[in-house]
């Protein structure tokens, strides 16, 4: 797993607390100080390698899987 993936993780995991309900792409981003574009890019990778559940179709679908 790369470091970016684990910010990635990190923040998926703590807006979720926080929140009481999963992040968006964007939400994500600017908790970690990117851009949408490139945390989809790794959500992407992360739900090919079973790390994250996420469905691009819906809203609010990202969460880490345990």
């Amino acid at each position: 797993m790369t470091p970016r993936q684990l910010q990635v993780l990190d923040a998926i995991r703590w807006l979720t607390a926080d929140r009481g309900f999963p992040p968006t792409l964007r939400e994500v981003a600017d908790r970690i100080g990117t851009i949408p574009n490139n945390v989809h890019q790794i959500v992407v990778r992360m739900r090919r390698d079973k790390l994250v559940e996420w469905d691009a179709h819906k809203s609010r679908t990202l969460r880490v899987v345990s």
